[in-house]
């Protein structure tokens, strides 16, 4: 007897989870007996932090050119639409490919932009980016394995309370738009999205220059809820609210002690990019090789 292409899937991604799970216990357990063993000057850190703060003007003009363009999209979408003559079955495709590009470049855009006028040079970021970029994976690999089976327990306690008041715990879009994804080069753009652009223009963002601008006037513990709670509420699905909040405080700790954005955007990078892989390996057939 053929077993079910579903459940074969369902079972392999239950795998994939529970393996994550042991091996982000196993090395939980060995960053919290070295740091037992090491403690950390957090005020060290944070005022190392603070240093790195940009003028908080720089960050005003940052936060109304997204919001403007927010509100510029929104106006233009669907004139667009309808003078293109696409269906309104695909607005909704669309949308989450127009608006993912442009809304996430448009973040790359300004802080490289801010940047520059900070004095921030691309040839000398360049002579030091291999050795911050092998030692961003490895530290950025190792939180995020740390911080999954408390994310994963979050994020079940979560949805059980919300089914428990019968709120409804639907997927967010993206991740029903990329369920159902079967031409390729969309599905390449949606895992180059997703683990490269999008981890990199939000982690620019809130732990780059929201953080240490936040640290500098609230101190840290303040900022990093603040911010945290701001990342959780700026992808708009109240299911993930726990998850994202709890996810985006290991974001900042990680940047915190590390010092360098590379480690959080790494840590967002393999969030995204496993749970896509699993979202692709849930799928009917794809185990058995019908799909």
């Amino acid at each position: 007897m053929q077993a079910d292409p579903s459940q074969l899937s369902l079972a392999a991604m239950a795998a994939a989870y529970v393996l994550i799970v042991i091996a982000g216990i196993v090395v939980g357990l060995v960053i919290l007996h070295r740091l037992a063993h090491r403690p950390v000057d957090w005020r060290v850190r944070a005022a190392a932090l603070i240093a790195r703060a940009w003028p908080a003007p720089h960050a005003g003009l940052l936060v109304a050119m997204l919001v403007a363009l927010q509100l510029v999209l929104q106006l233009l979408f669907q004139p667009l639409m309808r003078l293109c003559a696409v269906p309104s079955a695909h607005h909704k495709t669309a949308w989450l490919i127009a608006h993912g590009v442009l809304f996430h470049g448009a973040i790359l855009v300004g802080v490289f932009a801010l940047a520059r006028r900070r004095g921030w040079s691309l040839p000398s970021a360049l002579r030091s980016f291999p050795a911050l970029f092998l030692r961003g994976i490895g530290l950025g690999t190792t939180f995020y394995l740390a911080v999954m089976p408390l994310v994963m327990f979050i994020t079940v306690a979560y949805y059980a309370m919300l089914q428990h008041w019968e709120y409804p715990t639907p997927m967010q879009d993206i991740a029903t738009f990329l369920a159902g994804v079967a031409n390729p080069w969309i599905m390449a753009y949606a895992i180059v999205l997703a683990v490269l652009v999008a981890p990199a223009a939000e982690e620019l963002l809130f732990r780059g220059i929201f953080l240490p601008l936040l640290t500098r006037r609230l101190g840290a513990g303040w900022a990093i809820l603040i911010t945290s709670a701001g990342f959780a509420l700026f992808h708009a699905h109240v299911p993930s609210l726990a998850a994202l909040t709890l996810l985006a405080m290991s974001f900042s700790l990680a940047y915190l002690y590390s010092g360098s954005i590379i480690v959080p955007i790494v840590m967002h990078g393999l969030f995204n990019g496993v749970n896509l892989a699993l979202l692709w390996l849930a799928r009917p057939g794809v185990i058995s090789g019908s799909y």
